[in-house]
């Protein structure tokens, strides 16, 4: 073990610049220097709270024995079990063709494969780390192959537009299909934060990377076995009057769900998580009065906040993310419902529905749903109200089975009841006399509502770590 210097070995500077950026200034400590240069390891401190780091060395050449490729890291995860504290993955790409494009043969690839020093051995130890501390991930170089793997099973990706991540590289994909339309958008970072959800930030460079993750961090404890750090009162101001006042829900408009959420988080505290991804659903990280909370809220000006399957898979990780580490959860319900549709059904929206609901149930953080306009059909089920241990709504929202309908006249007093029953749900003031609603909101005392709601309804962290859904 020795604290890290600077060393001759042009190979390594761009992670010496990366390190520097990541941790404060001369904290990091490499562990086992000199022992596999494809990657570096260690720890430091990131705004003094210790940080462990996975960095692969850029374009690293392939070791003279692959079984030893992973050693040290596997190592460090043990040590990680141990002594838990954040994990940072800097991932990219050993170079096992040469420009080419032929494989370079080199001992110990069985062992590589199936030993215990092997690639899924690695994945394996990773995988256990689930749920025990945070761990985030930035590609700083293209990746391929099983490689794509180990960063794809942290909690959290952020993705720099330049590089790509596929399972195939470019001439292997052209080999195999002869299909040279696609090459250029092959595994790229913009696809994989819009379509396939695999990251969860986009950002433009590895400095941009690095902070965002710094950030992320911040919001986090050191592992489940604590709780996220209360920010000082300098850095919780509250949202201004202004912002407050400006901000204006009108009944059948669609509006921007950050906007909404401007107004009750502490000022430029809001760190969206895939913001590209199904974003018919705006999920992320803030601070209430100095307090780290998730906010999962429908957002109407993308598809009119109707729920895809997609949606759901979002919500769902993002849900297990939180209920992991103890962060209580903001719901804001303002959504149509559920998309319907033969293609939907194909697209697993009944089961995707029912991981949202399984997650919901498996939560123990404190919830808070707030039904901030329309709540109608499935829509509900969602962030729904028998899953929140609060229940709050805007004078004006609407809650029903489904949307705009016609009901006939009752035939029958119990047709009758029903009509009224169905008449209170677009009453918040009736739900609230049937004991279905805890209080009445507005834009203007939302804040002090929920400052008052995760006041009174502080958790202690994690008996036992919870892993985060991979989806």
């Amino acid at each position: 073990m020795k604290v890290l210097g600077i060393r001759s070995n042009k190979s390594l500077l761009g992670t010496l610049d990366r390190i520097a950026l990541l941790f404060d200034r001369k904290s990091f400590v490499e562990l086992s220097p000199g022992e596999d240069s494809s990657a570096m390891i260690g720890y430091g401190l990131i705004d003094g709270r210790k940080t462990y780091l996975i960095a692969d060395t850029p374009y690293a050449e392939v070791p003279n024995d692959f079984a030893t490729l992973h050693a040290k890291k596997i190592s460090l995860l043990k040590e990680i079990e141990k002594d838990p504290h954040p994990l940072v993955l800097l991932a990219d790409a050993f170079r096992i063709h040469p420009p080419k494009g032929n494989f370079i043969a080199t001992p110990g690839f069985p062992e590589f494969l199936m030993g215990k020093g092997s690639a899924t051995a690695y994945m394996r130890e990773l995988g256990r780390l689930s749920g025990v501390v945070p761990i985030v991930a930035t590609l700083v170089g293209d990746s391929w192959a099983g490689g794509t793997v180990p960063p794809a099973l942290c909690d959290t990706y952020v993705l720099i537009k330049k590089h790509r991540m596929t399972f195939a590289r470019p001439e292997l994909y052209l080999r195999m299909t002869g299909d040279h339309g696609g090459l250029d958008d092959l595994g790229s970072a913009e696809m994989h934060c819009t379509e396939s959800g695999l990251g969860d930030a986009l950002v433009e460079t590895e400095q941009d990377a690095i902070a965002w993750i710094k950030r992320y961090l911040s919001y986090f404890p050191t592992s489940y076995r604590a709780l996220s750090p209360t920010a000082p009162p300098d850095r919780c101001l509250p949202p201004s009057k202004e912002k407050i006042e400006s901000f204006n829900i009108e009944p059948r408009r669609p509006f921007d769900t950050r906007e909404l959420i401007d107004c009750f988080v502490d000022r430029d505290s809001f760190l969206e998580i895939k913001e590209g991804y199904a974003n018919e659903v705006a999920t992320g990280l803030a601070r209430v009065n100095g307090r780290a909370v998730g906010i999962v809220g429908h957002n109407t000006i993308n598809k009119f906040g109707a729920i895809h399957p997609s949606s759901c898979k979002k919500i769902a990780k993002f849900v297990t993310l939180c209920d992991s580490f103890s962060i209580p959860m903001i719901f804001l319900a303002d959504t149509p419902g559920f998309m319907i549709g033969v293609g939907f059904d194909e697209e697993g929206a009944i089961k995707t529905a029912a991981l949202v609901c399984a997650t919901l149930a498996k939560t123990t953080v404190p919830k808070s749903l707030v039904i901030v306009r329309n709540a109608f059909g499935g829509g509900l089920f969602t962030t729904g109200p028998g899953f929140a241990d609060s229940v709050v709504a805007f004078p004006d929202a609407k809650i029903g089975p489904f949307g705009s309908v016609t009901i006939r006249p009752a035939e029958s007093a119990e047709e009758a009841q029903g009509l009224r029953d169905m008449m209170d749900m677009a009453e918040m003031s009736r739900l609230l006399e049937r004991g279905l609603l805890d209080q009445i909101v507005d834009q203007q005392s939302l804040r002090s509502y929920l400052v008052d709601f995760l006041e009174k309804n502080q958790m202690g962290p994690r008996s036992v770590p919870k892993g985060v859904l991979c989806i």
